[in-house]
Formats: C-alpha cells, sequence, structure tokens
C-alpha cells in the first residue's frame, strides 16, 4: 500500500500480494545477477587465484564494497554503438578503413618526396 498504511499480510488482496511476490524475486533475480557478474568480472581479473576460495571471496567482496561507494564503473559508452541496423555498421567500418588508408597513403606519398628530394643527383640542378 503506497498511502503508508500498514496492512496485516491478512488484508492483502491477490493482486497487492502478488505485486510484493513479484518484487521479492526481481530483487532475488537481480542479487544473482550481480554476484555471476562479479564472478565472471574476478575470474577475468585474476584466473590464477581461481583455484583459492578464500582470495575469490574476498576479491568479490571488496568488488562489492567499491561497486556500492561508486567507484566501479560498467565502461565508457562508445559514439558508435547505436548500430540499429548491420548496415550503418558495415558503412561506418568502410569510412573508418577507407579514412585510414587515405591517410596512410599521404604518408607514403610524403615519404617519398622527402626521399626523392634527398636522393637528386647534382645533374638535375643545372644551372
Amino acid at each position: 500500500s503506497r498511502e503508508g498504511v500498514l496492512t496485516a499480510d491478512s488484508e492483502l488482496t491477490q493482486a497487492e500480494r502478488k505485486k510484493r511476490r513479484n518484487a521479492k524475486k526481481n530483487a532475488r533475480r537481480k542479487v544473482r545477477k550481480e554476484r555471476l557478474a562479479d564472478e565472471k568480472l574476478v575470474s577475468r581479473l585474476q584466473p590464477s587465484s581461481i583455484h583459492n576460495p578464500y582470495e575469490k571471496r574476498k576479491m568479490r567482496e571488496e568488488l562489492q564494497m567499491a561497486r556500492s561507494k561508486g567507484k566501479v564503473t560498467t565502461g565508457i559508452d562508445d559514439k558508435n554503438s547505436d548500430y540499429g541496423k548491420s548496415t550503418t555498421f558495415f558503412q561506418r567500418l568502410q569510412n573508418d578503413v577507407s579514412n585510414t588508408v587515405s591517410g596512410s597513403d599521404e604518408a607514403g606519398n610524403l615519404r617519398k618526396r622527402k626521399h626523392s628530394s634527398v636522393n637528386q643527383s647534382s645533374s638535375s640542378h643545372k644551372l
């Protein structure tokens, strides 16, 4: 009951009981999902300490504490992560490749020009 009035369990309607039960289940699912994610992260961070259950539990607890304090972030949002279609992904990929290739061609041409000016013989500079 959202009004702030306390009600006994026997006074709840069927819909209210279902709502509470689903809220409990969702809370349990959320905790279980976070625990599994933490275990995966711990196993990726230090695979050598996987065999020591005490070390593993300690790392998991430290991760929970850091997460509760707000010191852990999930990662940087990539500006290219909004791919709605595969065509947009491949178009961006193609553009990136073409930009990279065109940039390397310009650098290669500059190198060629520098080397050609250094290797010119004196006969090309006639007076």
